[in-house]
């Protein structure tokens, strides 16, 4: 063999292998994603028992409406994420995209300024066509994003990563988009 085909064929293999490693590594790093407690006991957004607002984003009309949701200040950040999320999931049963009938779980897991949303598959197995399924992953990704201190979500379904529900690809991290 030539020089040069021995170096190309090694440089390969040490390509791969630290390929494999990093992607290895970002696969077994998700085990450390912190799991947000109800009540987490973190600092509270203010120390007096006045109420404050957030705003939470369903679909209305092929768009995503914008709607105001009162919270006690005393909450910690994370109690108001949970509101938030819990407050999208009633609001798209109340709007018939989810049916009122089912039981809709969430976990919330903050790593950084990204939050992983954890979904019972029920969630998204009932919408109609893709852009419906588009209108309630972004209902989940504006309210989050709005709340401030997140940058991303990223979708997990009973637990694990998955390339999509029935339309929409969900392996990739999601930015807020108020144009939808």
């Amino acid at each position: 063999m030539s020089k040069k085909l021995i170096f190309f064929t090694s440089l390969s293999c040490l390509l791969a292998a630290f390929l494999g490693f990093t992607w290895y590594g970002v696969e077994k790093g998700a085990d450390g994603i912190k799991e947000l407690a109800p009540l987490s006991g973190k600092e509270n957004m203010s120390s007096s028992n006045k109420e404050g607002i957030i705003y939470i984003y369903t679909p209305m009309g092929g768009k995503l409406q914008k709607e105001e949701i009162t919270v006690k200040t005393t909450m910690s950040k994370d109690e108001i994420l949970q509101t938030a999320i819990q407050n999208v999931i009633n609001n798209l049963q109340s709007k018939k995209i989810l049916k009122t009938s089912e039981v809709y779980k969430f976990k919330v897991y903050l790593e950084d300024r990204d939050v992983y949303l954890d979904l019972s598959s029920n969630i998204l197995s009932h919408v109609g066509d893709a852009k419906e399924e588009l209108l309630v992953i972004y209902s989940f990704v504006n309210t989050i994003c709005n709340l401030g201190g997140v940058d991303r979500v990223k979708f997990l379904i009973d637990g694990k990563s998955v390339e999509r529900v029935k339309y929409i690809n969900l392996t990739k991290f999601y930015e807020k988009n108020m144009e939808m």
